[in-house]
């Protein structure tokens, strides 16, 4: 499983208020929304809360400026916790869903993505 930038916690507990992509109240709204009616700590809207033993080899890529970067930090620690065989990379000084964009950094995370999808 590859994970960019994950957004797996809807109740709003994120730590950065400021991302160039992403904003605090657009996110937690867009959350809510995705959430209906279920509660906010459910896992099927909050992978987080969830039971993360079981899941499959996951590497997560995050960058330091990323409104989610806390958010990844706690993932990749909770399913270290949880047994899960999960790697994580952290890019300094970029930002949400870094390895999509048309940069040197985001060839080399892509790359490095294509040899653990091939593995």
């Amino acid at each position: 499983m590859i994970l960019l930038s994950p957004y797996v916690d809807i109740t709003g507990a994120v730590d950065k208020d400021y991302d160039v992509l992403l904003e605090y109240n657009s996110l937690l709204m867009y959350g809510k929304a995705w959430a209906n009616e279920l509660n906010l700590k459910d896992p099927r809207v909050s992978p987080y809360y969830g039971d993360m033993k079981g899941l499959p080899k996951t590497s997560i890529w995050v960058g330091i400026c990323d409104i989610l970067y806390d958010e990844s930090i706690k993932t990749y620690e909770k399913m270290k916790e949880s047994g899960v065989d999960v790697q994580l990379h952290v890019a300094k000084d970029l930002g949400y869903i870094y390895p999509v964009f048309p940069t040197v950094e985001a060839d080399l995370a892509r790359e490095e993505i294509a040899k653990f999808i091939l593995n």
